[in-house]
């Protein structure tokens, strides 16, 4: 996947966050979450179609966050990807053990 390259620590983080939350969640959420309130994560996401930001009328100012259908596939390769690493570095727990 050639986005990936186009990613940062931050935005692979956001995009985790948000899958988890079922593929919407609200912006001071998911900073609260990464860590981070630098709002070039949410224009970089943006910009490569990867969410979408909406103010719904009935939770104005409540901004949210939704993954893009582009979104939703490179979060669950991220997904996987985090699963496999944390599944081998559970192994290499119990080995040391």
């Amino acid at each position: 996947m050639e986005i990936l390259g186009k990613l940062g620590r931050n935005e692979i983080m956001a995009l985790l966050v948000i899958k988890r939350k079922k593929g919407i969640c609200s912006v001071s959420y998911l900073f609260r979450v990464i860590g981070s309130t630098d709002y070039a994560i949410i224009y970089r996401l943006l910009e490569a179609g990867l969410i979408e930001v909406r103010s719904e009328i009935a939770f104005y100012p409540l901004r949210l966050v939704w993954l893009t259908e582009k979104g939703k596939i490179v979060a669950e390769y991220l997904s996987k990807i985090a699963e496999i690493i944390n599944t081998q570095r559970i192994e290499k727990e119990k080995l040391s053990s």
